[in-house]
């Protein structure tokens, strides 16, 4: 792995570990907590979904 990249994946970590440390400091009610939004209208669903986004990242970066 190049430097470069190395240097990619480290920032990518550190942000991806502060995310789960935000997510974890919210209790079940306010991440169930009903937004003015339809589909994603929790805090839930929208980190969710920001994790399916990832792992398709990773698979797209994965195959080519």
């Amino acid at each position: 792995m190049t430097k470069e990249l190395e240097g990619i994946l480290s920032e990518w970590k550190f942000c991806r570990n502060n995310t789960i440390e935000f997510i974890k400091s919210f209790s079940d009610a306010i991440l169930d907590m009903k937004l003015p939004r339809s589909g994603l209208d929790t805090f839930r669903k929208h980190f969710v979904e920001m994790a399916n986004v990832q792992e398709a990242y990773i698979r797209g970066i994965e195959t080519t």
